[in-house]
């Protein structure tokens, strides 16, 4: 006889806790490419394979004109010939705040273990970037439909035009240094509040 065992995704499980030889070698390898640019946020651009040359030179002026935040550009795994395309265009416009080779190689987790945004005109990422407390920005609305659950949630927002792109990333972003605020101040009074116990039984004693 067999016996279903209901365990969630495990492979993604390895990801998100991060406790283990792979996930600390790949976050070593990112930490190095971001180390001497500091940025104030990573954010992964997603693509599907199908976007024209001239979309893509829209993108990457997007990009060059924000060199504060550093970019991973994907290319779509059945799309790799993208590639050495967008690479010799990030070459010829100078742009030192994005990679696509190995924002293409590394594995999809190990990136967003890291990412603070992730954008895509159309992708599964955006219900993977959830796991990993990742909000998308949709660059396509015609496709909302397809994630109304994460769009009701607040984890993807769709825009009309690319010119919306970086008005919508930098309220995330400060969305998320709230966020994270709020939880540090909250963990300093839980742990304020357990010392307090800790030393009233003390003195009970």
């Amino acid at each position: 006889l067999h016996q279903a065992i209901v365990g969630g995704n495990l492979f993604m499980r390895k990801w998100l806790w991060g406790d283990n030889e792979l996930t600390t070698s790949y976050d070593k390898l990112i930490n190095k490419v971001t180390s001497s640019i500091k940025p104030a946020a990573n954010i992964i651009y997603t693509l599907n394979g199908y976007e024209k040359s001239e979309f893509i030179s829209e993108i990457l002026e997007l990009i060059k004109s924000v060199p504060t935040y550093y970019w991973w550009l994907r290319c779509h795994p059945c799309r790799l010939e993208q590639k050495p395309k967008i690479q010799a265009l990030l070459e010829s416009k100078k742009i030192r705040n994005a990679n696509v080779d190995l924002a293409s190689n590394l594995p999809l987790y190990a990136l967003l273990r890291h990412m603070d945004i992730n954008i895509t005109e159309y992708s599964s990422t955006v219900i993977e970037c959830v796991a990993f407390g990742v909000p998308t920005v949709l660059i396509n609305d015609e496709v909302a439909d397809y994630y109304s659950d994460q769009i009701s949630s607040g984890w993807a927002y769709p825009i009309k035009s690319k010119d919306e792109i970086i008005n919508v990333i930098n309220k995330l972003i400060i969305s998320k240094k709230t966020d994270r605020q709020r939880e540090n101040y909250e963990t300093k009074e839980k742990n304020q509040a357990l010392l307090d116990l800790i030393n009233i039984a003390r003195g009970s004693k």
